[in-house]
């Protein structure tokens, strides 16, 4: 089943992520990276996400899903780590390029990527009734 959900992951997608502050979650779109069966989001050092995320690591991400049978979703759950490397910071930059629309350069202090590292997902294939819980090791 595994294969099946990364398969449907495109090198870039809009996702919705939560975060928590205080006691308060908040969900928003962002684009969400998957490069070499890894994940990753970016965004400004000064954006609540980076204070969130710095804060409060856990994380739950949901792409939804349709097909002419219905709807479905992966959520994918996990616990997010900045990336501090810049050689994995470019190589996930030239996999998606559009991050040089937002920095001029990935050394950039106000560029913060993250990697989502995914300890389970919750995969509602279209036209299911039932989600499939994945943990990963």
């Amino acid at each position: 089943m595994l294969d099946q959900i990364f398969a449907i992951f495109k090198p870039t997608q809009t996702v919705y992520l939560a975060t928590m502050e205080d006691d308060q979650p908040y969900v928003r779109p962002v684009t969400l990276i998957y490069y070499q069966n890894r994940w990753f989001i970016a965004t400004g050092s000064s954006d609540a996400k980076s204070r969130q995320l710095n804060n409060h690591p856990k994380l739950e991400f949901c792409l939804p899903l349709s097909d002419p049978t219905g709807g479905g979703y992966i959520r994918g759950i996990g616990i997010s780590n900045s990336v501090t490397d810049l050689f994995t910071k470019k190589e996930v930059a030239e996999h998606a390029p559009f991050l040089y629309d937002y920095w001029n350069d990935v050394d950039n202090p106000d560029m913060v990527l993250y990697e989502i590292r995914i300890k389970s997902f919750a995969y509602l294939k279209p036209g299911d009734m039932l989600a499939n819980k994945i943990t990963l090791n």
